[in-house]
């Protein structure tokens, strides 16, 4: 049997609320120099309820036509994470004849707190399953037992979630420019030096708790008035689900038929401060000689990054402090040289060597573990995760359109030493499979592709049309990777890049016209490798149910309208909509 043998069936209610405000405050010291300040704030209030059916088949005793025993369990998620985000930038850019002064000072700041309540629920029967395959995008766990009885259903645990994460980020950055010419104006250009400055931290804290029940309270006691009567457009029937709060009830009523138990393996591991500090400078030379433009430049950073966090063994619940730095600089040259034709149509060839730093977060040893997903899942931080270097090549010729617009068509090609992907692998603890989630280096990867692009403003066409544009961009683009020595069970082939789709497109309709202004747009993403799952010799091949996680392709219309009020003092409307055609997100 090549299928799948555990499923979730879920639905969501969700009660989200945000609120924020933002400003610009700018003051004109001259025709090209000014003085601004700027600020955001944000706050997201992330509420809502998951219910979860989770039917599974006993692997050992299925037969190949889908047919064996099996087990069932429900799941009630409490979502109440709060999310809170802050930044001020201020800044100037001042000119001055052939110089230009520029300089920024920034402070943001974001923190959650709370996190996912749960409830669980156990049903002791044996239950026979027929795995019905016949569309494989909506398998159906078919079966004589009643799934959806909720006196079935006994109460086994709760667990409330208590986690705080909060970052900030203190970055400076500074730059002098100075114009040049030839006496003869032949020759002109522009010479620029400057130095950035960039201090980030970001620490973590667990407190959960958890809870067995030792009472006879069922899903009947707790049962909640939801009901989807066109769960996942018919094509499933959703049974009765709980109300989360009649379980705090419970608890808070009745807790002596409560025991708590440890949650070390999820606190200590989440417990955690990483810092990381960059400091950077660049020079750079742009020259016009006739046609021709060449910028060459140079860019060298050091970057310090510091680990404060805790080692946990699994297997013996030992708990060590793990404290580590890292230190390292980068030469960072680039060039790029481009031939000018006629005035509307350009050659440019680009070559640097660029790097990219892991989320400095992934470098603490976390351990998050999420019994509600299917499989159960386990996500591990990495410490001594490397940054990806690249050097890339670039080719592109671009053509300008009258009175507004671009036609581009390029080429690329990158070489990647050290990518940074997610590795998936399967684990066992006290029974329940775990799939260990991890991001991890490789030691090469090569991506190469075309590009085409067009936007313009179709100001040729008569009346109220002439405010009609369009912006359209098209990739392909193919890749591949190789795995370190030993990597899931010793995999040697080389497939693509993750998280690189193939074909990726947009194509937007726009109308600007007098205040009013509107888009709709189109855009698709093929399938792409979310995480490297597959191992050597794997049941089914790479292309069976052990193969490598893809996200499905994803093809999304979205709107927007914005509307500028007459005399309003810069006030406008703005209405807009996203995934009007309900694409699923998944994989």
């Amino acid at each position: 049997y090549l299928g799948p043998t555990g499923m979730d069936i879920r639905d969501y209610l969700y009660d989200r609320k945000r609120f924020g405000f933002g400003g610009t405050l700018d003051y004109k010291l001259g025709e090209m120099s000014s003085v601004y300040l700027r600020g955001i704030f944000a706050r997201f209030r992330d509420s809502g309820e998951d219910w979860i059916y989770s039917p599974s088949v006993d692997t050992s005793t299925l037969t190949a036509n889908g047919t064996g025993p099996g087990s069932v369990s429900f799941t009630n998620v409490y979502r109440r994470p709060v999310q809170q985000l802050f930044s001020a930038q201020q800044g100037a850019r001042i000119e001055r004849g052939a110089n230009l002064f520029i300089y920024n000072i920034a402070l943001s700041q974001a923190g959650q707190k709370g996190g996912y309540n749960y409830a669980d629920f156990s049903n002791s029967a044996t239950i026979p399953f027929t795995i019905n395959t016949a569309d494989p995008f909506t398998p159906h766990f078919n079966t004589p037992y009643n799934l959806y009885d909720p006196t079935q259903y006994a109460l086994s645990d709760i667990y409330l979630e208590n986690d705080h994460t909060f970052e900030r980020d203190v970055v400076g950055d500074i730059s002098f420019a100075h114009r040049y010419s030839t006496s003869s104006g032949s020759r002109f250009g522009a010479i620029e030096v400057g130095m950035k400055v960039s201090d980030a931290n970001k620490n973590q804290f667990f407190f959960d708790q958890g809870y067995n029940y030792n009472g006879t309270a069922t899903m009947a006691d707790l049962q909640g008035s939801f009901t989807d009567p066109n769960y996942y457009l018919g094509r499933y029937t959703y049974g009765p689900v709980t109300q989360f709060s009649k379980a705090l009830n419970l608890f808070a009523q009745n807790p002596g038929q409560f025991s708590a138990y440890s949650t070390t393996s999820s606190d200590v591991p989440n417990d955690y401060n990483v810092g990381e500090r960059i400091y950077a400078g660049y020079v750079m030379n742009t020259i016009t000689i006739s046609h021709f433009r060449l910028q060459t430049g140079v860019r060298i950073e050091a970057t310090r990054d510091d680990v404060l966090g805790n080692n946990y063994d699994v297997g013996t619940g030992a708990t060590s402090v793990l404290s580590t730095s890292n230190t390292y600089v980068n030469v960072l040259p680039s060039v790029q040289l481009s031939y000018n034709f006629n005035g509307s149509t350009a050659l440019r060839f680009g070559y640097g060597i660029g790097i990219s730093r892991p989320n400095f977060g992934d470098l603490a040893p976390y351990r998050i573990v999420d019994a509600t997903s299917s499989p159960a899942s386990i996500t591990l931080g990495t410490p001594g995760l490397k940054p990806t270097h690249a050097q890339n090549f670039d080719l592109v010729i671009e053509k300008y359109l009258q009175p507004v617009g671009i036609l581009q068509l390029g080429g690329f090609y990158k070489e990647l030493a050290d990518p940074i992907f997610f590795a998936a692998s399967s684990q066992t603890i006290s029974g329940t499979a775990y799939q260990v989630l991890q991001q991890v280096n490789g030691p090469s990867a090569k991506i190469g592709g075309i590009e085409a692009s067009w936007q313009q403003q179709l100001r040729f066409l008569p009346g109220a049309l002439n405010g009609m544009g369009v912006r359209a961009n098209y990739s392909y683009t193919t890749s591949t990777v190789s795995f370190p020595a030993g990597f899931n069970g010793g995999r040697t082939d080389h497939p693509l890049l993750n998280r690189n789709a193939p074909n990726n497109w947009n194509f937007d309709a726009t109308y600007d016209k007098y205040n009013f202004s509107a888009r709709m747009g189109l855009t698709h993403n093929d399938a792409n490798i979310w995480a490297y799952n597959y191992s050597s010799g794997a049941t089914g091949g790479m292309k069976g149910p052990n193969g490598d996680l893809y996200l499905y392709p994803h093809t999304q219309v979205d709107a927007e309208v914005n509307y500028i009020i007459p005399h309003g003092k810069g006030f406008r409307v703005v209405a807009s909509v996203l995934n009007l055609n309900n694409e699923v997100f998944g994989f």
